[in-house]
């Protein structure tokens, strides 16, 4: 018995794209990642807290000193700074009014050469020297003041941060400045960069 060759041959079977062949895996491994999304979910979130509301006074927890009313010391303490440190004015004086943060370790010989670390303004041009409170605590003072110069003086306002600290305790506790700095803007260029 001889076999006859069928004329039709067997068709070849065509491979399906990569995209074919990787669509059952991505589909399984977005299965996969649903169901970890679903359990974390369930495990970690799913068990619902019960919020116990009271009428009893809140705690503060914050440790964020509570506001005083300003110690009227302080406000002679700017008053005489801007006269003497900041003006370059009986220097002598301005060495007691400013805490070893400024002081910054001179001498009072080298504090009285007037090449201090406080930012100078010339007192005669100030007409007036507004302030606001940022905080005042038992202990600690910051102030923005301004420095706004008369009408006739050739010279810009500025403004300036004043923070002060009490040191010393009972009939010796006192004020002292413990920075003076400038509030400075950023600078936004002319040409529009």
């Amino acid at each position: 018995m001889s076999t006859v060759a069928d004329s039709r041959t067997e068709p070849t079977r065509r491979k399906p794209p990569f995209w074919q062949r990787a669509l059952p895996w991505v589909a399984g491994i977005l299965v996969v990642i649903g169901l970890a999304a679903v359990v974390q979910t369930w495990f970690i979130h799913g068990q619902k807290k019960v919020e116990v509301f009271t009428k009893a006074p809140v705690t503060d927890v914050s440790g964020v000193e509570k506001n005083v009313p300003l110690d009227p010391q302080v406000k002679t303490l700017a008053r005489q700074f801007i006269r003497t440190a900041v003006a370059r004015k009986d220097l002598r004086r301005a060495y007691q009014l400013v805490g070893p943060e400024i002081k910054q370790g001179q001498s009072l010989k080298e504090w009285m050469t007037g090449n201090i670390a406080v930012v100078p303004y010339p007192a005669d041009a100030i007409d007036v020297a507004p302030f606001k409170i940022d905080f005042s605590h038992a202990r600690e003072v910051l102030l923005e003041v301004i420095l706004l110069p008369k009408a006739s003086a050739k010279i810009r306002p500025t403004d300036f941060y004043l923070g002060a600290k009490k040191v010393g305790s009972g009939a010796n506790a006192h004020w002292v400045v413990t920075s003076w700095v400038p509030h400075v803007s950023p600078m936004i260029p002319s040409d529009g960069r």
